[in-house]
């Protein structure tokens, strides 16, 4: 593998990092090589796919990857805003739906980037679709608890 690195293989680095189990830095890899060139996301998604099977929290790696604090002098910092936004509902995606993060954290954190509304506006939309849910389920709870009392004095009073 260092001969891979040193060479400047990368294609070398690849295969030693798979064989390793490196995944993240095989994440890094391909964030990288996708920041140089926009046509290599599906790389990048690729890589999160293929490893997060056995290992789920490549997609909360990659989340961390993408939404890196920009540094306007750092040219690399100012391409993560071309992360394609589907790239990014993605990612977005399987962090709730797996419940790898709390909303809160990636909302804060998605705050602190230059990301557009319109690259997370689909899991705005899920989560608050999933507190309403949650807010509906606690009321139906309430609601079946006071129907069963009810139901109770009614028994009651049928008794006497």
């Amino acid at each position: 593998m260092l001969t891979s690195i040193q060479v400047g293989f990368s294609s070398g680095e690849i295969i030693a990092y798979e064989k390793l189990g490196l995944h993240n830095d095989l994440l890094d890899i391909r964030y990288k090589a996708a920041l140089r060139s926009p046509g290599l996301w599906n790389q990048f998604l690729e890589t999160c796919r293929k490893y997060a099977k056995n290992k789920s929290s490549l997609w909360k790696d990659a989340f961390f990857l993408i939404t890196t604090p920009h540094d306007d002098n750092d040219q690399l910092a100012s391409a993560r805003t071309n992360c394609p936004k589907e790239v990014v509902q993605h990612i977005l995606e399987k962090l709730l739906d797996e419940n790898l993060m709390e909303p809160l954290p990636i909302l804060d954190r998605l705050c602190q980037t230059r990301f557009k509304l319109e690259s997370t506006r689909t899991f705005l939309a899920k989560v608050l679709d999933r507190k309403e849910i949650e807010e509906d389920e606690t009321e139906g709870k309430k609601l079946l608890n006071e129907t069963a009392e009810v139901r109770k004095r009614i028994e009651a009073i049928r008794a006497k």
